[in-house]
């Protein structure tokens, strides 16, 4: 199958949301993969490699270059840290400031969900989240990430305060040049974040049931919210009805009589609508649920209690 034409990664993200990907290349071979959401196409190997930024992010912070060519380029994110760090990207939508966009994130942390809701619109409106990364000890997670020319801000989302605290520092990262679109990593599992067509337009993952706990996956984001894809080790033999049902008892504030948790959470940092980004991850095999807490722009309620949630094997 060939790819017909040269595509920026900016209509490779509106095709996204029409249940198919073409991506720039010139090359005429490419692969297709199929997904419960329709199929995604992708370039064969053009023999080249994206950039990578190896970023170790503690308790002190973290170090960046100051400047990056545009197009594919990849951070490999490790922190020794037990706690975990939420190593974060984003540019400024013109008009705003980093200032407010900061102040959008604290809103996100209020108690009151309608603050909450505001923080989340806000964001929408004030920048642009080009994703990142939820850290673990337990190994190293790359994520690759589409970048045109302009400034890009990164920072550990982590020390984000309630409203009216200080800022966390941020490394301001300058990306020029025209965009060379060659290095997207090969991938063998594709993540969709949407709302449903059904269960009262709820957002979902598009996600298969299991999935390589060493390999690549391309995470897109087809809704008009933000969304992010965090895994969670959970106890053998976790079912999909078991997370619901300790949802279920959460969100109607009842004894949980079963915690299926028993891990950390790791994974991929919030996107903007029409974004994508593919991650690289070896974890340890086992259960876990993929989730969302990105809180709802409309309820304030985190995406996880509104139902993006999914039992997901990794072999």
């Amino acid at each position: 199958m060939s790819i017909v034409g040269k595509r920026s990664f900016r209509l490779a993200a509106s095709v996204i949301a029409m249940g198919a990907v073409a991506f720039a290349s010139p090359a005429t071979a490419s692969t297709v993969i199929g997904a419960e959401h329709g199929k995604v196409v992708i370039p064969a190997s053009w023999g080249k490699k994206a950039p990578v930024i190896d970023v170790n992010i503690t308790s002190a912070g973290f170090d960046l270059p100051d400047a990056v060519h545009a197009g594919f380029v990849t951070f490999r994110v490790t922190s020794p840290d037990a706690g975990g760090h939420a190593f974060a990207g984003l540019t400024v939508n013109e008009g705003s400031t980093l200032d407010q966009v900061m102040s959008d994130f604290q809103l996100g942390l209020s108690s009151v969900a309608a603050t909450r809701a505001e923080g989340h619109r806000n964001l929408l409106a004030h920048a642009t989240l080009v994703g990142g990364v939820l850290t673990t000890p337990e190994t190293a997670i790359s994520i690759t990430i589409p970048m045109e020319a302009g400034t890009y801000y990164f920072f550990d989302q982590n020390q984000i305060g309630a409203p009216g605290s200080a800022a966390p520092p941020t490394h301001e990262l300058k990306v020029h040049g025209n965009a060379k679109w060659e290095g997207m990593p090969e991938f063998s599992t594709v993540i969709g974040t949407s709302a449903s067509e059904g269960h009262h337009g709820m957002p979902v993952f598009h996600a298969p049931d299991s999935m390589p706990a060493s390999g690549s996956t391309l995470i897109y984001n087809d809704s008009d919210q933000l969304h992010e894809a965090l895994w969670r080790t959970v106890k053998e033999g976790t079912t999909n009805a078991d997370l619901d049902l300790y949802y279920y008892q959460l969100n109607n504030n009842l004894p949980r009589t079963n915690n299926p948790f028993t891990g950390p959470v790791r994974g991929v940092q919030a996107l903007s609508p029409g974004r994508f980004v593919v991650a690289q991850m070896d974890l340890p095999p086992g259960l876990n649920a993929l989730l969302c807490f990105v809180p709802d722009s409309t309820t304030g309620a985190s995406h996880s209690r509104m139902g993006m949630r999914q039992i997901v094997n990794l072999t």
